[in-house]
């Protein structure tokens, strides 16, 4: 799968933090209401939420559904990029089970309705034989009426095998009056999703063995069950910046951001968190991606750092021939506030390796991305018309549009051939 549909899970088995150990109470209620129309599970960032996701997927799978699932991502304001990400979740389980629903939106583009789309979808899953999960990964990233009412058509009108489960950030924008009155939605919130006493000690005596009882009291006061918090604090850190943290909350956002700046970045060699925060420019990441951002032993050696200190790096889904990586959102958000300070040649050399590699490895919208950041316009151009035929003949209309909407004007005006795709998709 491209990065530009990125998912932090695929087919192929549960991923994410690998010290973060199973969720047996939660878990088992999930797996309780696998029979619900809607599951809404809904925490701040940081909350656990994708690890949950992840392992309730694990046990789906064991139970014969099938299960795709859809990451977005804030950049998916546009409402065809967004239903193309869930088309392709779908697409890995069946090609027919969203292909009439793509077609009516290729075809029509903004002038379809989210109904009809929603409703051929709808269809399509009837006529498939399985039970069928489709989660929708930062729900809180859907900002446009027409998405909304994309789902809201698919909760109200899904058939006995479709089970959709959001996981947001926020409360998902859709009437769910109804659900509840026929007992088809079941609402996870942070209160359930926060660690438990028994769980912090579990977790702590995962990765200390010889951890004291009331060492994990002190953690648990410290993050209130927060797994994000718990994550930080256990970061083996020197005993001074141990004793400091004692002294701190990890109980948001704000305290990771605090936390991490002051005891983390703070003791990091300043070549290394330029190099991380170089890295954050690309949401997923793999071996030979790094070698082309920093060279061949450089980023093999970061990528080994990376894994061996355990720096809030998550596994994702990739294209089968490599393995992917990911930060964790929280910290990305970090270093990507530490790239704006980095020297302006040292962004724009990032941004143009990673057009290069992106654009030679096919990955469109994010070559694209990354060469206008650059400053190359004419490389996106060059990556545009040179995939644009095969875009089009897997039906990929509204991805190819798209990505020549980030062109500047003057820039299209210089190509016609892309202004000629424009015009077949308007036509």
């Amino acid at each position: 799968m491209h990065p530009d549909e990125s998912s932090p899970v695929g087919n192929k088995g549960v991923v994410g933090s690998p010290n973060l150990l199973p969720r047996g109470r939660l878990l088992d209620k999930l797996v309780e209401a696998r029979a619900k129309t809607l599951i809404v599970i809904q925490g701040p960032a940081g909350a656990g939420k994708t690890a949950l996701g992840e392992q309730w997927r694990g046990a789906m799978l064991g139970m014969g559904y099938d299960f795709a699932w859809c990451a977005l991502n804030a950049d998916d304001g546009d409402p065809g990029h967004l239903l193309e990400g869930v088309f392709a979740s779908l697409d890995r389980i069946d090609p027919a089970l969203a292909r009439e629903a793509a077609f009516i939106l290729n075809r029509d583009g903004a002038r379809v309705s989210a109904d009809a789309v929603a409703i051929s979808l709808i269809l399509a899953v009837q006529r498939h034989v399985r039970q069928l999960c489709l989660l929708v990964d930062d729900y809180q990233s859907v900002s446009d009426p027409a998405s909304h009412q994309f789902f809201q058509t698919l909760v109200d009108f899904a058939p006995p095998n479709l089970h959709l489960a959001l996981l947001s950030r926020s409360a998902p924008a859709l009437s769910v009056a109804r659900l509840r009155d026929k007992d088809q939605v079941v609402e996870f919130g942070f209160d359930a999703l926060r660690f438990s006493f028994s769980e912090v000690e579990q977790y702590l005596k995962h990765r200390h063995p010889q951890v004291e009882k009331r060492t994990a009291r002190l953690l648990y006061d410290l993050t209130d069950g927060w797994i994000a918090g718990l994550q930080l604090a256990a970061i083996p850190l020197d005993a001074s910046a141990s004793s400091a943290a004692a002294q701190a909350s990890l109980q948001n956002a704000a305290d990771f951001a605090a936390f991490f700046n002051r005891h983390v970045f703070a003791v990091m060699d300043a070549a290394l968190l330029a190099d991380l925060a170089r890295l954050s420019m690309a949401r997923l990441f793999c071996a030979s991606l790094c070698a082309a951002l920093f060279g061949p032993a450089q980023g093999q050696a970061l990528l080994a750092r990376l894994r061996r200190e355990n720096l809030f790096l998550m596994s994702a889904d990739g294209d089968g021939r490599e393995a992917w990586h990911r930060f964790h959102p929280l910290l990305r958000e970090l270093l990507t506030e530490r790239f704006r300070d980095l020297p302006q040649d040292v962004q724009t050399g990032t941004h143009r390796a990673l057009a290069e590699w992106f654009g030679e490895h096919g990955h469109l919208q994010e070559a694209v991305s990354h060469a206008l950041s650059a400053g190359r316009g004419d490389r996106a151009a060059f990556w545009l018309e040179r995939d644009a035929p095969a875009l089009f003949l897997r039906g990929k209309m509204r991805s190819l549009v798209s990505a020549v909407a980030l062109l500047p004007l003057a820039l299209r005006r210089d190509h016609p051939a892309l202004r000629v795709w424009e015009a077949w998709a308007h036509l």
